[in-house]
């Protein structure tokens, strides 16, 4: 129910008040994560948007530390997995926002920990560490970093250091691997938080970051089901609202590398062409300018698929370690303007592709940004999805 319909409410006479309450309960039962019960296991909890479980002992973790909003959808089943931190062996379950992880070492309540996905995944993008941000609201002696504003509002009313962990790195800009979108962005040792600025007004407006899911996907490229999306095929594991386009300074051209496979430049096979007539007919049903295909953008977007195919990877960070923004001007379209990049896998033809990205928010908000007049497509066949297929957009000819 909306912030206007529960205002509505308190203007209602008393009697008309506690029918209208009681509506609105029920509907926010209704509206409740949906989890079934397994037989046998009375505190294990299925979840029909991934197909997974939980164990009773993750499932009261799970409830008790921020459900759907804190820790996501299950992704994966019990498995035994070594830490990378301290090279032991730990039953661990894969959360689209978290790695539970069951420590028998500890008492309880300390036997359930958050794995350290933060620091796992800050250290892997950032070797060499990042540039200090200078002071904040808190700052942590023992790491040297400094937590502030909304940043530091959401790590004192979400579990402060057991659940968040200390903080990495300061506040920087970073590109989403999930919607190749840039945010505001700072790693605490067992997360990332993103500033939402388009959720301005709502709870919503700090979100963890899907390191559970970016994770396991790294881990485990190849999924016994392909791959149909750029983002988890799972519901967001809290309401948000399309990501607002991100204005990218121009940056210095590179001379682009080719992949190991090198696309064929040119004209638009059959699908590609048959993609851009799918999404000029959808923009101009919602009252949007058709896009035009630059030849720059095309050259990035044909590249990525066929790099995608031939290394075997399915990411927005290329194998040569840069986001979409590096490397589209890295052929070529180094324009300040709005920009975004659409990535898909697993189907060869131009509609299943198109619905794909129609059916996620992020993709949509992309194929629907007012923002955008040129469009590059590109597609290549290979690799463990058999298909792969870039969008990269831009504001500027």
């Amino acid at each position: 129910m909306s912030r206007q319909n529960i205002v509505a409410l308190r203007t209602f006479r008393p009697s008309r008040t506690a029918f209208f309450l009681a509506v609105l309960l029920l509907l926010l039962i209704l509206l409740a994560p949906v989890a079934t019960r397994v037989e046998g296991a009375a505190d294990d909890l299925c979840f029909p948007e991934t197909g997974r479980c939980t164990s009773a002992l993750f499932s009261t973790y799970w409830w008790e530390h921020g459900g759907l909003a804190q820790q996501g959808y299950p992704l994966s089943d019990l498995i035994d997995e070594v830490s990378p931190i301290d090279g032991r062996a730990y039953r661990v379950q894969y959360f689209e926002r978290a790695r539970f992880e069951y420590h028998p070492e500890n008492a309880a309540p300390n036997n359930v920990l958050l794995g350290l996905l933060g620091r796992e995944q800050y250290q892997a993008k950032y070797p060499a560490g990042r540039p200090s941000g200078g002071t904040g609201d808190q700052c942590f002696p023992e790491t040297g970093r400094c937590v502030r504003g909304v940043f530091f509002a959401y790590w004192q009313q979400h579990g402060a250091l057991a659940q968040q962990g200390l903080p990495l790195s300061d506040e920087f800009d970073e590109v989403s691997p999930v919607d190749g979108r840039a945010y505001r962005v700072q790693y605490f040792e067992r997360t990332r938080f993103e500033y939402h600025p388009e959720n301005a007004g709502t709870p919503y407006v700090v979100l963890l970051g899907l390191l559970g899911h970016e994770q396991l996907f790294l881990q485990s490229p190849t999924p016994a089901a392909p791959a149909v999306t750029a983002v988890p095929t799972v519901a967001p594991a809290a309401p948000f609202a399309a990501p607002a386009a991100t204005v990218v300074p121009a940056a210095t051209a590179t001379p682009p590398i080719a992949p190991t496979a090198t696309p064929t430049a040119g004209a638009l096979d059959a699908e590609e062409a048959a993609f851009l007539a799918l999404i000029n007919d959808y923009r101009k049903q919602h009252g949007l300018g058709p896009l035009t295909v630059a030849a720059t953008l095309g050259d990035a977007a044909a590249w990525l698929s066929a790099d995608m195919a031939a290394q075997g990877y399915f990411a927005h960070t290329d194998s040569l370690g840069r986001d979409p923004f590096a490397r589209m001007c890295a052929f070529g379209y180094c324009a300040t303007a709005y920009k975004g990049e659409n990535i898909a896998a697993g189907n060869a033809t131009a509609q299943a592709t198109f619905a794909q990205w129609q059916a996620s928010a992020g993709h949509n908000a992309n194929m629907l940004d007012p923002h955008y007049t040129v469009i590059g497509i590109g597609r290549a066949p290979g690799g463990p999805y058999q298909w792969y297929w870039t969008t990269d957009f831009g504001s500027a000819p």
